[in-house]
Formats: C-alpha cells, structure tokens, sequence
C-alpha cells in the first residue's frame, strides 16, 4: 500500500498560483502600454513623453510589489498567529492532562484566554448541578469592588441566574447581561465593553462557565473564537473527568466512614454484651439488628461473645 503523502499548504499553493499570474500580468501591462505609446503618446512633446513613461513604470511596478507583499504578509501572519494558537492548545492540553486538582484547573482556565487574546479580565462560576445556585470560584483581574458585585449579584439570583439557558454565550455592557453587573451601572467602567462566555463542562446545561471581559472592545474574530472554544472545550473534559474523581473520592469516603462505623458499633455492642453475660453468668451470646422488610422481619448478627466471631444462625 502506498504511503500518503501530504497536502500541500494552502498558502504555498497561493504562492505558486501567484507566481504563475504575476508575469502574465506584467507582460500584459507592459503589451497595453506599448500600444499605447505608440498609438497616443509617440507625437508628445520628449519631456511629457519622458514623463508618461516614468509615470507609467514608476508608479504601476510598485504599487503592484506593495500589493502583493501587503497580501504575502497578511497570510504569513495569519500562519504565525494559527502556529501560536496550536503552541498555546498544546500547551494547555498538557497541562490539562497532568493536572487533577479543580483548583489547579481553575488556574488554568482564568489565565487561558489573555494567551490567545491579549489583555482580558476572567471569572469563573460553577455549580454542583443542574438546578443549583452558581457560586464564583475565582477571578483574574477584575477589580475588588467588581468581584464583590458578581458574588452579591450570584447570591441574590441562586438557582435563577439564566446563565445556565444563554445561547449567544456572548453579551454586550448595553444588552444588561448579569455578568456585567457593575458597581456603579450609571458609570460603568470604560474598559470592559463586552463579556464572552465558554462553557467549562460537556452537560448541557454546563456546570461551569468561564467569562471572559473584553477591554476596548465588543467582540472578537471568528477565528479567535474558534481557538478559545477549543481550548475550553479541552478543559471541559479535564474539569468533569476531576469533578468525577472528586465525586469517587468523597463516596469512597463516606463507605469508608460507614465501615469504620459499623465495626465500631460491633466491637461497642460485643463489649456490651460480655459485660451482660458476665453479670449473668451465661456461656455465650449474639447481638441481632432487626431488618424490617417488605416481608417477615429479618435478623442481622453484628456481634458475639464470647470473642468476635459471630456464630452462625
């Protein structure tokens, strides 16, 4: 079977497109004002003559360098800046990988934006389920009193704040989202002029959102979007597989502690029981718990006397 061999780039195939017409173009430039030179501008006077042809090649050679240079730089950046992009998704799905701890998680999540766009203010808020009340759970570079207003703001909604229901995930400081509950709302601060929201888990409703707010600006390229979609989208599953082992965790906890209970109510009820059999003079003894059931009450050993073993019924 033969190997497959990799697509060309899309801009080395412009460039090669671009080396073809270019000197098609140039000729045909050149063809069009010859015959214009000799069927208009040949009876000129030598210096008007001197004139058009120094217009002509003087002008027309450049400009045309200037648009194809402007147009090989706009794709080169462009080349950089999805190269960047993919470095910072790698990146962070590293870090996503090897990292376990929501807190840890979180960290990443506030600081992930301004690497793909720039200066930003993040928060976080999250929710232990579907119909629960959103609590904060962290902040980068939002003032103090703006944090306290969303905290106040997240207290006072609970379980009815409706970003659990937003579809355009995206708000201006003029369209009254919730996350852009300011201070002061007659002098809202002149930086943030916008709030994108990238949901943090693979439910739908999320239990996560991070809000990203946008300084000078109301909105951001499709492109850009694209990339912090994906890099949330990343995060998302790294945040709901640790929201699961922490769920794990604290269950193995709880049967752990319901163990421990439950061998130490045995070892209370068989002391308490050879302290009776001793003051009654008995050879040994059981303790039963009583299991009521749909049908007849069944009994449970849990202890015996004399020593642990629980004799068989």
């Amino acid at each position: 079977m033969k190997g497959l061999h990799p697509q060309p780039h899309p801009l080395y195939q412009r460039l090669l497109a671009l080396r073809r017409v270019l000197p098609i173009a140039a000729f045909l430039l050149v063809l069009a004002h010859q015959v214009l030179e000799h069927a208009w501008l040949s009876g000129l006077p030598r210096p008007l003559h001197l004139l058009s042809q120094v217009a002509v090649y003087g002008t027309v050679g450049p400009a045309l360098a200037w648009l194809t240079l402007t147009w090989l730089a706009g794709r080169i950046r462009e080349r950089d800046e999805a190269e960047a992009h993919l470095r910072t998704l790698y990146q962070i799905s590293r870090q996503a990988a090897i990292t376990a701890d929501m807190d840890a998680l979180i960290e990443i999540a506030l600081s992930m934006p301004a690497q793909v766009l720039g200066p930003v203010r993040t928060s976080l808020i999250l929710r232990e389920h579907p119909e629960g009340p959103w609590v904060l759970a962290g902040t980068r570079g939002l003032w103090p009193e703006y944090r306290e207003a969303i905290e106040a703001h997240l207290t006072t909604a609970g379980a009815y704040l409706r970003c659990g229901r937003c579809r355009t995930l995206a708000a201006t400081a003029r369209e009254g989202c919730p996350l852009l509950c300011f201070p002061d709302p007659q002098n809202p601060p002149p930086e943030v002029q916008g709030v994108i929201c990238l949901p943090l888990s693979t439910e739908d409703p999320p239990h996560a959102l991070l809000n990203v707010y946008l300084i000078g600006r109301e909105e951001i390229s499709p492109s850009s979007r694209r990339v912090v979609e994906s890099m949330a989208a990343l995060l998302a599953v790294a945040m709901d597989h640790a929201r699961l082992r922490a769920r794990e965790l604290q269950m193995l906890d709880r049967m752990e502690q319901a163990m421990r209970q439950q061998e130490d109510l045995a070892d209370a009820m068989g002391s308490m029981l050879g302290e009776i059999a001793l003051a009654h003079h008995v050879d040994a003894g059981t303790v039963f718990l009583v299991l009521r059931g749909e049908e007849s009450p069944a009994l449970l050993p849990i202890a015996g006397w004399p020593g642990r073993e629980v004799p068989p019924l």
